[in-house]
């Protein structure tokens, strides 16, 4: 009785330990009011209309969204980018950015384009 018991007892001890191990590291990176890939700043008397929530991610590996000639771009960057194309948007407001593992950039936000 007394191996069960301690058994048990290194069974509850080591389980949360499993159970951390075994999710996924998310990690908010970055939190701002509107960022582009595409716009520097919103043209003088231009609005921006929303079109629809956004969420996607985008990986170390993964094709990239976005090139500019001598310039290396980000995870940021590539996630905005790939967010902006997914909903043919402008600008991306309220964007949230979560570091995935180390390897990937989560983003979520409403997208919107220029009227």
């Amino acid at each position: 009785m007394r191996n069960l018991n301690m058994t048990f007892f290194w069974f509850l001890m080591f389980l949360p330990i499993v159970f951390i191990g075994c999710t996924k590291h998310r990690e908010l990176i970055l939190d701002v009011e509107v960022v582009s890939m595409t716009h520097a700043n919103l043209p003088k008397g231009k609005k921006l209309k929303p079109v629809g929530n956004v969420t996607t991610k985008w990986c170390k590996g993964d094709a990239v969204a976005h090139k500019t000639s001598g310039t290396n771009l980000g995870y940021i960057d590539q996630v905005t980018a790939k967010a902006q194309k997914m909903k043919r948007a402008d600008f991306i407001m309220a964007p949230r950015f979560y570091l995935i593992e180390g390897t990937c950039m989560e983003i979520k936000g409403t997208a919107a384009v220029i009227r």
